[in-house]
């Protein structure tokens, strides 16, 4: 039978080290990022060329490496929470920091995604005096992700 599939539990941590070298994930100090209503882990991609060659019908590829779609999310913003001033001074640093970040699911396995990168951008959505302050969040992936099952 299929565990939960909602994202319901899911959760997004960030690390405190700084640095081009950073701690692995079980050295970490981690850090739970409140308030997410929505969350999209990174995607690997690969390049591909294409060609064709006169002796065939069909095109050649080569695959190339991979690379990484941002991990973007949209969370309430939650004033004063100190992991969410974190990743805005982040993104608003002139000196990028590059973390460790996770991704830990809600499964019974306690799948994660975990991944060394930069909060390139914290943004508001637009405010009004009927809604909460929203804002989204873009996390590069500098490297691989580690998925651990």
């Amino acid at each position: 039978m299929t565990e939960n599939v909602t994202g319901y539990l899911w959760r997004l941590e960030v690390g405190a080290a700084t640095g081009s070298s950073l701690p692995t994930e079980a050295l970490e100090t981690w850090s739970q990022v409140l308030d997410i209503e929505e969350l999209t882990p990174p995607s690997p991609t690969r390049e591909t060329q294409e060609w064709y060659v006169l002796d065939q019908s069909a095109s050649k590829k080569i695959i190339g490496s991979i690379s990484f779609t941002p991990c973007q999310t949209t969370l309430t913003r939650a004033y004063g929470d100190l992991i969410q001033d974190r990743l805005e001074d982040d993104a608003n640093n002139g000196s990028p920091q590059r973390r460790n970040f996770r991704i830990i699911a809600s499964d019974t396995g306690a799948e994660h995604r975990f991944w060394a990168g930069y909060c390139n951008k914290f943004e508001f959505a637009a405010v009004n005096n009927q809604g909460r302050v929203t804002s989204a969040v873009e996390i590069t992936v500098d490297g691989s992700v580690t998925i651990t099952r």
